[in-house]
């Protein structure tokens, strides 16, 4: 896993740069617990963090936060040297309403915004910690620390923004947000590199349905594989099964306004492995909220996806 969050510079490794916090070239995906502390009510909530590269508008950053029947999915686009945001698109859903607009993040994204973060912040070296999360123990972890004021309503908020950076992760091991009255905590619970699509279950479901939403079918089918009975073989989209395929996601997924988009996609429990052709198999089950613009829908998915691991990566079984 590639380093991250400091500069390169050893001279200057007392400071770490907003741009550096989620480097878009340097992962592809990661997931938090999100702890929620407001006056004392504390909640949780997950949070996941993609990045692709060499889009149109630039390299994109997707943040989702997932709360009850509520979700928020901001998309930004920065420029590859990430000196500046070229577009930002914030997707808001509840069970009924959907709110799509331009414009930054509110506070409590992850980064590009002009508001607890952006591009051209600096967070000064304030110690060192020893983390345990989900993703690991983390030890000797470098704290960065700043304070900022950002508008809210008809008034300002001062808060303190921590982040705690290792050299094993491309990604914040944990970040806080301190804020009157609210204390927000995100602790990372798995990452993955770039151009990483199919190392563990998780990865390859939210892979696939972020190449369909992305109108990449190509990629999305080489994420499938079907099982051949005759052969006792797990092989590749092909043939009939392939454009089945091509004809069943372009319906549904893509770009035209009719199409269905994916606010998020959550892999929320895997079983035990069962051997299917000398490989393992393990099914996994997730849930996600989708939408469209024309008719205006939102749909609450829940299933369950076998997933096979060849080789070290992970395939849908379709």
């Amino acid at each position: 896993m590639a380093a991250s969050g400091c500069t390169d510079n050893k001279e200057d490794s007392k400071t770490l740069y907003g741009k550096d916090v989620f480097d878009p070239a340097k992962f592809s995906m990661a997931r938090y617990d999100m702890a929620v502390n407001e006056n004392g009510t504390i909640s949780h909530r997950d949070f996941i963090v993609t990045a692709a590269k060499n889009e149109v508008d630039g390299d994109r950053i997707t943040s989702q936060e997932i709360y009850g029947n509520n979700s928020v999915k901001t998309d930004v686009w920065v420029k590859k040297d990430r000196t500046a945001t070229t577009n930002v698109l914030i997707t808001a859903i509840n069970s009924s309403t959907i709110i799509v607009t331009g414009g930054f993040p509110p506070f409590n994204m992850t980064t590009a915004d002009k508001a607890w973060n952006s591009l051209e912040a600096t967070y000064s070296l304030t110690g060192t910690a020893s983390l345990n999360t989900t993703a690991g123990n983390f030890d000797n972890c470098s704290v960065y620390e700043a304070g900022r004021m950002i508008g809210y309503g008809d008034g300002f908020i001062n808060m303190t923004v921590r982040y705690y950076m290792h050299p094993s992760t491309p990604v914040p091991v944990r970040y806080v947000i301190e804020a009157p009255g609210a204390i927000y905590e995100y602790s990372m619970q798995s990452v993955y590199g770039p151009n990483d699509r199919d190392s563990s279950p998780e990865r390859v479901i939210q892979a696939f349905f972020d190449s369909l939403e992305r109108d990449d079918n190509a990629t999305a089918s080489s994420l499938v594989v079907t099982y051949d009975g005759r052969d006792n073989k797990f092989k590749p989209l092909s043939g009939t099964a392939y454009q089945d395929f091509l004809q069943g996601t372009g319906a549904m997924y893509g770009n035209s306004e009719s199409a269905t988009k994916v606010q998020y996609v959550l892999t929320t429990q895997t079983g035990e492995a069962q051997q299917i052709g000398g490989k393992d198999v393990v099914s996994a089950r997730w849930t996600s909220v989708q939408y469209q613009y024309e008719p205006l829908s939102v749909f609450e998915l829940n299933g369950k996806l076998n997933v096979v691991n060849i080789g070290g990566h992970w395939k849908i079984v379709g």
